[in-house]
């Protein structure tokens, strides 16, 4: 075929070609008018005209419709094409991207996988974004979360940004006093504090710590994320549960206001056994908590993961839609940084933002948003994906509410998930007004509201976690973590022999073995050749037994010898009326007592493994 034969728009090859452009040439200007091809001489020019590379390159404008397409392609130093689209009736330019199948160095895959067996980092949010609002000057933090059992280290994030938009982060704050603190539990404060780093800036892309070993007891408790802060620019509220004051110097001295609005992203980075469940849920304001007593915190999610030893992640945003993931490549999906692992399950909870919007969208613009998101969570979240119902709106009927059964029907019968979980039904009379019990302002519900959502997950999601640990800091102990109580629950203990001579009282002797053992909850005190130089009148003491070797009540008995002795509850022995003769006595009870923390005496052989 002859060049003088092929045709475009505007005819032959010799005129489809246009000219050079220059460095003024505004291309977002360009109509249907301007179709054709271009040549850019320079990088210079290329820069100068706002193309993509700065490289000698050919440009061409095609018509599509009544849009346009855009495309660079360039020469050196390296051979690739870029393109923007401007769509019919649009009026601005898209993106531009590279289209010749090269893969950026900054482009995102998504997440690992945990490694069976290893050690895997996850991300536990303490805020979320929202739709918006910043203070400024100074001030300080604590915002609640707990971590899971099983944890062995944690580091903490901190971004001045708006996580519901991908939007540049607000200029950098100074951090100070950045600590971790087991939560007391019913003000503001901390048990003890954790010094994690003295001090930080948010920078561009946030803050991130050093990594920090958690003490003993930690692990699977409620705690506060406190530091400092300073900015004389704007610095991004968003949402979450905590503490604030305005004095950054005050991160862990004193007490704080309790909020449902705190100043950053926050959240914490944790290593667990890869054996631990992670669950995720991708949503908006009701996934997030909105309305109840403690945002994030009481949350429908939190509240299914917590008394299960399951990692909660959210993906949720107030006031978010799912169109504004539509990006793969958007700071969105990058949400906790690159070094956290896939959770094992996600739950689909975002479309009601989007339903109910003011001008109604098809269902099929709802499905199409969802089936594209869903790519994009298997990949940046989980592969395996479940689905939540949308909830009414209190006195919302009309176009809204009909698109909202239908796209639950939808949701019910797609393969798109493994299952669907009714949350509607569990906080709805009648599907159509939240039950009044749970309804906090028409869309959002109160914290038992979000515990029905909670109860509304009729099926394992993921393998509850059964941690055992074992110390011997205090003799032998191994404990399981029980997930309903939210404690470590004692499965073997055992002391080994403990000669506690040197604990009996001065007017006492012992001759033989003065022995002590706990196993379990069983206690075993024994005393041979006990004498005393002078006989006793009364009630005396023998021993106080120390923590974790006290009885459930008193005890009463006979020596050897036929005296009457006890053994109280506090721990105290004594004999009535004690005389000069050889004396023996031993009690074997079962104790309540936390395990000890140190063991008394000295120990008399070795423990056996049994």
């Amino acid at each position: 075929m002859k060049l003088g034969n092929l045709k475009g728009p505007k005819g032959d090859v010799g005129t489809w070609w246009q000219r050079n452009l220059g460095s003024s040439t505004n291309i977002d200007a360009m109509t249907s008018a301007d179709a054709g091809a271009y040549s850019i001489l320079s990088g210079t020019t290329a820069g100068e005209m706002g193309l993509p590379k700065a490289s000698p390159s050919s440009f061409e404008v095609l018509p599509v419709g009544t849009g346009l397409i855009q495309i660079q392609r360039t020469l050196a130093p390296v051979s690739e094409v870029w393109q923007r689209e401007l769509y019919a009736n649009g009026e601005v330019w898209g993106d531009w991207r590279r289209t010749d199948h090269h893969k950026e160095t900054t482009e995102f895959d998504g997440l690992l996988p945990a490694t069976p067996g290893s050690l895997a980092q996850t991300a536990i949010s303490i805020t979320t974004g929202h739709g918006g609002g910043q203070t400024t000057g100074q001030g300080f933090v604590r915002g609640l979360q707990r971590i899971p059992a099983g944890a062995t280290r944690a580091r903490i994030g901190i971004r001045n940004w708006n996580p519901r938009y991908n939007m540049a982060d607000s200029p950098a704050a100074a951090l100070s006093n950045i600590s971790l603190g087991r939560h007391n539990g019913g003000t503001s404060q901390s048990l003890s504090w954790v010094s994690v780093q003295s001090s930080g800036s948010t920078g561009t892309e946030g803050f991130l710590s050093r990594w920090v070993n958690l003490p003993e007891g930690m692990a699977g408790t409620d705690v506060l994320v406190a530091f400092g802060w300073q900015s004389s620019g704007d610095v991004q509220n968003n949402i979450g549960y905590g503490f604030t004051g305005g004095s950054a110097s005050n991160a862990i001295i004193g007490t704080g206001a309790a909020a449902n609005t705190l100043p950053f992203f926050i959240y914490l980075e944790v290593e667990i056994p890869a054996e631990v469940p992670r669950l995720a849920v991708f949503g908006d304001s009701i996934s997030s908590g909105v309305s109840a007593s403690k945002v994030m915190y009481d949350s429908w999610l939190d509240q299914y993961c917590r008394p299960r030893g399951i990692v909660p992640q959210h993906w949720s945003h107030s006031g978010d839609q799912g169109d504004s993931w539509a990006d793969p490549q958007g700071k969105k999906w990058s949400l906790y940084g690159k070094d956290i692992v896939q959770a094992d399950a996600v739950l689909y909870a975002m479309g009601s933002n989007m339903i109910f919007r003011p001008t109604t969208p098809t269902l099929q613009e709802c499905i199409d948003v969802t089936v594209d998101n869903i790519k994009n969570i298997r990949k940046h979240i989980s592969p395996n994906v479940y689905g939540a119902t949308i909830l009414p709106r209190t006195a919302v009927t009309g176009a809204g509410e009909t698109l909202r059964r239908q796209y639950n029907a939808w949701m019910k019968a797609s393969p798109l998930f493994r299952d669907v979980f009714d949350m509607s039904a569990a906080v709805s009379l009648d599907d159509e007004t939240l039950n009044p019990a749970y309804d906090a302002d028409g869309i959002h519900l109160n914290t038992a509201g979000y515990a029905a959502m909670a109860a509304a997950i009729s099926r394992l999601l993921v393998e509850p976690f059964q941690r055992y640990a074992v110390s011997e800091t205090a003799g032998r102990v191994v404990k399981v973590w029980d997930p309903i109580n939210q404690r470590e629950q004692l499965l073997r203990g055992d002391t080994g022999i403990r000669d506690i001579a040197s604990l009996i009282k001065a007017d006492y002797t012992v001759g033989g073995e003065c022995f002590l053992t706990r196993e379990g909850s069983m206690v075993h005190v024994a005393f041979n050749s006990l004498s005393r130089a002078g006989a006793g009148t009364g009630n005396i003491p023998v021993i106080v037994l120390p923590p974790g070797f006290t009885p459930i009540t008193n005890i009463y008995g006979s020596t050897f010898r036929g005296n009457r002795c006890a053994l109280q509850k506090s721990g105290n022995i004594y004999i009535t009326d004690p005389t000069i003769s050889v004396d023996y006595l031993d009690f074997t009870f079962r104790t309540t007592d936390p395990w000890p923390t140190s063991l008394p005496g000295t120990a008399v052989g070795i423990i056996p493994y049994q």
